[in-house]
């Protein structure tokens, strides 16, 4: 089992906790993402999107399950999502 804590520049931050197995080609836990500044986030997207974004804040959160030893397949449970 692994945790991971980063924090994102324009502030937020994003938390991991599961297992990961290379070997075995696959993954599952929590992954969370709260007060993410997503106008850093937007000038990466800017190329393709046709608005521009002035301010916005994003929250997700939600337990996975993926898969890819064979083919991707990837499983989501108990999903937030909250834009401000």
């Amino acid at each position: 089992p692994f945790t991971v804590e980063v924090e994102a520049e324009g502030g937020g931050t994003l938390q991991w906790q599961g297992d990961l197995s290379i070997a075995q080609g696959k993954s599952a836990g929590r992954v969370a993402l709260a007060d993410l500044d997503l106008v850093n986030v937007w000038r990466f997207a800017r190329p393709w999107l046709a608005f521009e974004l002035q301010s916005g804040r994003l929250a997700a959160e939600a337990d996975y399950q993926l898969t890819w030893q064979d083919a991707l397949a990837y499983r989501i449970d108990n999903g937030r999502i909250g834009l401000a």
